[in-house]
């Protein structure tokens, strides 16, 4: 990426970015000279499949509707079909390049790049569409619970019941042998269960079909 000045000198095919390609003693007729070429301001690697190939220069951003984006030179790759911004820093002046759409576009094979008099950005494929550059949506935080006991679902045992469970463990501790071995057999004897009454009890229906024969029965009988 080249700032264009009158006159200027940007290399090619003598050089591709800030690399050397096709040099004066490898071709003079392709390059006649290496000397008072102008050095790229910034350079984006290539070098096979899924990486830039095809750079379309583009604007620099001077709109109101991103006031952190302005100065902001935005440019694009028509074979990725990706978007980038590129900003320089205040006190170095080193380039920080940023994807500004990850995923690209369908028909996102940019062509070119024009901003609107309010200097708003405008990307334009291919095949016809023109894209607007707006600012991205901000992802909500998850507002599910990182934890179990934040649910609402579960509550956490309460400080009085282990307060009570300390306390009962302190009383067992100072009754004498004696008593604690009493109260541990008790707690291992079984429970007694109700005693079953022998008296078998016939169900309902069976009840009723009695109750009907005796009523239908002679004195005698």
């Amino acid at each position: 990426i080249d700032i264009v000045e009158a006159g200027g000198n940007y290399g090619w095919p003598c050089r591709e970015g800030a690399h050397d390609l096709t040099t004066t003693a490898q071709s003079p007729v392709l390059c006649p000279s290496m000397l008072g070429l102008a050095e790229p301001v910034a350079e984006i690697p290539h070098g096979g499949d899924g990486t830039p190939r095809a750079i379309t220069g583009g604007v620099v951003y001077r709109g109101k509707a991103l006031p952190t984006f302005v100065g902001t030179y935005v440019f694009g790759d028509s074979s990725t079909r990706e978007i980038f911004s590129l900003a320089f820093d205040p006190t170095t002046g080193l380039p920080t390049r940023t994807l500004l759409n990850a995923d690209g576009v369908a028909d996102g094979a940019w062509v070119d790049f024009a901003e609107d008099v309010d200097g708003e950005i405008y990307a334009v494929g291919i095949d016809g569409p023109i894209y607007k550059l707006v600012a991205g949506q901000k992802e909500t935080p998850a507002s599910f619970p990182d934890r179990l006991s934040r649910t609402g679902c579960v509550s956490a045992c309460s400080n009085s019941a282990a307060k009570q469970d300390g306390h009962l463990q302190r009383r067992r501790q100072n009754q004498s042998p004696e008593r604690r071995r009493a109260q541990s057999v008790h707690e291992r004897l079984p429970e007694r269960q109700p005693s079953r009454s022998r008296r078998a009890r016939h169900p309902a229906g069976q009840d009723d079909h009695l109750q009907c024969r005796c009523q239908n029965q002679s004195p005698e009988g």
